[in-house]
């Protein structure tokens, strides 16, 4: 098992991907004709598996945001109610086993799966080190980036 120290040291691997929730929600009939599915939209470092009293490694995800997608085009007036109706109603962040999220990630990106990698300086001057920031203060800086500008 890792210790808190040893994965201070080892490099974040950010990956931003897409849960299908639809089951969670409660649609509306009048509703139902445009939703295709709503998407729980998470971030989690690949490099870190918890072990939640259990043998079977979890990654940890922080939710970002949730995305409505929709069957047909309709009205931008509809559209804007139901991703108000649906989209910000929260979400709690999760653990789900490695081998689960590691079949839902492809080898090439796509629209349910985007590879952040490691977080780097706005500035782009390179990676951000540990002794600047820990890496629970880079996982909340890119859950802020990336919540307010949606990576998928």
């Amino acid at each position: 098992m890792t210790t808190a120290a040893e994965r201070d040291t080892i490099p974040i691997d950010a990956y931003c991907f897409a849960l299908n929730e639809t089951d969670n929600y409660f649609i509306s009939e009048d509703d139902k004709p445009h939703i295709q599915e709503i998407r729980g939209i998470y971030l989690f470092d690949r490099n870190c598996r918890t072990y939640c009293c259990e043998m079977t490694p979890s990654y940890f995800l922080i939710h970002l945001y949730d995305q409505v997608v929709f069957i047909d085009s309709m009205p931008d007036e509809t559209a804007s109610d139901l991703v108000e109706k649906y989209e910000y109603l929260g979400g709690e962040d999760r653990y789900v086993h490695c081998h689960t999220v590691e079949a839902l990630i492809k080898p090439e990106d796509g629209p349910t799966c985007c590879h952040l990698g490691i977080p780097f300086y706005r500035t782009g001057r390179g990676p951000v080190p540990y002794d600047e920031m820990s890496r629970d203060e880079q996982m909340d800086s890119l859950r802020e980036t990336y919540s307010t500008n949606p990576p998928l």
